[in-house]
Formats: structure tokens, C-alpha cells, sequence
């Protein structure tokens, strides 16, 4: 997979491969991190604009024959290279900015617990008992050349995702979402399904756990599905925080007082001139 970057100075747009790129900044954090005492545990906490301007001096001090040295090093290229200082050149290149997670996470490697996908989902509800859900699925399998997901890709993933489905209410408006996307789908609607799940699909499940027909974590995972969709669709709220949604609801529904018109009488003061 490669990435496109545009020479402000000439207009030239410059291509690399994107693992290449990553490969050679990961180097130079390296060094950063090595030269500014920074462990591990704070290289989340890293300034990228800070380590641009740190990189742009360092990479000014490896010339000539000594660039392609140094790709090499990184198992880079020299295309790379001259991407990278594009980018410096741009404190605020999207390009960049997009990969930091993966930059900056990189010392974490491969997770041992595979991911399978990235699901978000948001669910508007309104006043009137509707809902839509906005979502957006990222399998494994479209997230990377190396279909693995890190904690970097992850990170570089939803702010795009929060992005799509900010764009989607922006262009369409929430009105015509609810016009046209929601449908009827109200607390005691959910309440009910709910109630319909718990008394009466989960004992026969029981039951069927009891003769043998169904494994009891086959049990328990269907369960989690439960609860699951029970968190999506009305998640648990803390107890301070029903207290404030109680409050406001009961001042929101308080008469208003009329506001009394302001006296017609001018005061003695009025316009400040003697009659």
C-alpha cells in the first residue's frame, strides 16, 4: 500500500510505500526516544510536532552516500527519504498525522490475542421513540497489507470512523436521518424483547443445557450476546448521573414564569434632559 504527498516548494507529488515510510520513522523515534530519556511507557505521551521538528535537525546531519546507508538501516528506501521530508517540510501533513498512532505505538507489537474486526456503531435515538444506527465495520482483512490489527492501526482507524459518521450528519442533516433511516424502535419496545429473552429464550436454553444439548459456554456466549446488545441499545447509566438526567428533565418541564413588560413610566432620569 502506498501514499501520496504533495512537494509544496514544486508542486511534485511523491509516492512510497507506506511500510517503508513507517519503518524509517520508526528508526529515528527510536533514536529520539533513546536521546530524550523517554521509557516506553511514555512514548504515547510523545508531541509529534516536537518529534518532527527533532527529525528535521537529525535528518540534516546524514548527507550524501550516508542517506542510502541509513535507509538501508531502517530497511527503508531512499523514496522514503525524500517522503519524509516532504512531511517535515508540512509540520501539520495529514499524512502524518493519520499514521502517528501507528508511529508512536509501534514498541508495542503484534497483539498475542488476534482482532478480528473493528465495529463501531452509533445509535441516535429521538424523543419520539426512533432510532438509527450509524456504523462502520473494518474486517482484519481490509485494515492492512499484513492483516494484522496493532494497537496503532486501531487508534489510526476510529478517528476516521468517528470522521465518516460526523460527515454522514453534517451532509444529510438530522432530520433527514430521522426521516429516512430510523424506524420505530422505543425503550418499552426494547423492554420488552428484553423481557421476552430473559424469561422465556434463556430457560429454554437452560433447558437444553441441562439435557445435554447445548454446551454451557455454547450457554453462556449467547448470553454475552445478550447483554451485548442490551449495552448497544440501552447501556447502564451510573447512579450520579441519572440523579443530574432526573434533575434537568424536571426543570426542563417547569412552567416558565411570564416576564413582566417593562414599565411604560419613564423615570425622572429618562433621556436625561429637563423638561
Amino acid at each position: 500500500m502506498g501514499v501520496d504527498n504533495q512537494n509544496e516548494d514544486n508542486g511534485e507529488v511523491l509516492t512510497t510505500d507506506i511500510d517503508s515510510f513507517l519503518r524509517l520513522v520508526i528508526k529515528l523515534l527510536n533514536e529520539f526516544c533513546e536521546a530524550e530519556n523517554v521509557p516506553n511507557s511514555r512514548r504515547p505521551d510523545i508531541n509529534p510536532l516536537h518529534f518532527l521538528a527533532w527529525m528535521g535537525e537529525r535528518t540534516n546531519l546524514i548527507v550524501g552516500d550516508s542517506i542510502e546507508e541509513y535507509c538501508t538501516s531502517a530497511n527503508s528506501t531512499v523514496q522514503a527519504w525524500e517522503f519524509l521530508q516532504v512531511v517535515i517540510a508540512a509540520p501539520y501533513n495529514s499524512v502524518f498525522m493519520k499514521l502517528w498512532y501507528q508511529i508512536v505505538l509501534s514498541y508495542r507489537g503484534i497483539p498475542k490475542n488476534a482482532l478480528a474486526a473493528v465495529n463501531v456503531t452509533v445509535l441516535l435515538k429521538w424523543q419520539d421513540g426512533k432510532v438509527a444506527p450509524l456504523s462502520s465495520f473494518v474486517p482484519v482483512e481490509l485494515a492492512t497489507d499484513s492483516q494484522l490489527f496493532t494497537d496503532g492501526v486501531v487508534c489510526s482507524i476510529l478517528p476516521n470512523v468517528s470522521s465518516g459518521l460526523s460527515e454522514m450528519i453534517s451532509k444529510h442533516g438530522l432530520d433527514h436521518l430521522h426521516d429516512t433511516q430510523s424506524h420505530d424502535a422505543n425503550e418499552e419496545a426494547f423492554d420488552r424483547l428484553m423481557g421476552g429473552i430473559l424469561h422465556i429464550v434463556l430457560p429454554e436454553l437452560e433447558k437444553s443445557v441441562a439435557a445435554g444439548r447445548l454446551k454451557q459456554h455454547e450457554y453462556e456466549a449467547t448470553v454475552n450476546v445478550f447483554r451485548t446488545l442490551q449495552g448497544i441499545f440501552s447501556p447502564p447509566i451510573p447512579p450520579e448521573m441519572r440523579k443530574v438526567i432526573a434533575r434537568r428533565r424536571q426543570e426542563k418541564t417547569k412552567p416558565v414564569k411570564p416576564v413582566k413588560p417593562a414599565s411604560q413610566t419613564p423615570s425622572k432620569l429618562a433621556g436625561g434632559w429637563e423638561e
